[in-house]
């Protein structure tokens, strides 16, 4: 059986007072998410709404919380803890698609036309005690049909853009050896569950030889093997099972496009359209 690979890591967190990352506060996730969609120029009130009726679910660690192919009719969301996200392969392994954390949405999901709902097309199981958020669809859009028409355009522009850079780094991932993997890897868990302190970036959660394997679709020997180059190199600092990248090597990640900053212009964009797409010609 070929060893799961981590095709996006990215991962949300929630910052204490003491500037530590908690992923094990109960009502955190949900603010996270709200924060989310105001960011999306989706009006405070609503995104109160979105967020304020739901139904909690606990889940203990190693628990599976929905499998794939199972019905979707609810958005799961996580308060607190982290969720492992794995597609299964036809050879009966699984790809570790994500590690998600407080504020994320679990999964996506196959809207295939001749199938009456759509369903889950990833597994997703706890890999920390976690309490899970379900909101229904329903609630959601019929919430969101009391917005703007040219906000809900930037809304969907916004999620495009953010599909192209997952696309983008799964298309770099594959393209690296086992080193660049472990390296892009270890940046971006430190970008999202890192502490800075006095001699780098502290991953704060404990990642084994076998975690870092399952992500870049390797052997636990060679992993330990890269590690260890990783520590003579200074890329790593080894502190217990923990371990710290120092800052010189994080990349800073690619910045999304700030919606707040263009506004809907119908003229404006029918003729971007237009230019973009001879076929289409504005009235």
């Amino acid at each position: 059986m070929r060893s799961p690979v981590v095709v996006n890591s990215f991962i949300s967190t929630v910052g204490d007072k003491s500037g530590g990352k908690r992923f094990d506060l109960a009502s955190d996730g949900l603010q996270i998410f709200e924060n989310r969609l105001k960011s999306l120029n989706i009006a405070p009130e609503i995104a109160r709404l979105i967020v304020g009726r739901h139904t909690d679910f606990g889940y203990s660690k190693g628990k599976t919380i929905f499998r794939a192919g199972a019905p979707v009719d609810m958005l799961y969301c996580v308060q607190r803890g982290l969720v492992d996200l794995y597609a299964p392969t036809a050879d009966s392994s699984h790809v570790l698609v994500k590690i998600a954390g407080p504020g994320d949405l679990l999964g996506n999901m196959d809207f295939g036309a001749e199938q009456e709902q759509s369903h889950h097309v990833w597994d997703a199981r706890a890999r920390s005690n976690c309490q899970i958020a379900l909101i229904s669809r329903e609630h959601i859009a019929g919430t969101l049909q009391t917005m703007r028409h040219e906000l809900l355009i930037q809304y969907f522009d916004r999620i495009n853009t953010e599909r192209s850079q997952l696309m983008n780094r799964w298309v770099r991932f594959i393209g690296l050896d086992y080193r660049r993997r472990l390296e892009l890897v270890i940046e971006e868990l430190a970008e999202r569950f890192g502490v800075v302190e006095a001699r780098g970036t502290l991953l704060t959660p404990e990642f084994s030889h076998s975690d870092f394997a399952e992500m870049i679709a390797a052997s636990r020997p060679l992993v330990s093997k890269l590690i260890a180059e990783l520590v003579d190199r200074g890329f790593l600092i080894q502190q217990g099972r923990q371990y710290i990248v120092q800052t010189k090597f994080i990349r800073p990640p690619i910045p999304l496009p700030s919606l707040s900053r263009r506004r809907f212009d119908p003229v404006r964009d029918a003729k971007m359209i237009a230019s973009r797409h001879p076929a289409i010609r504005p009235q």
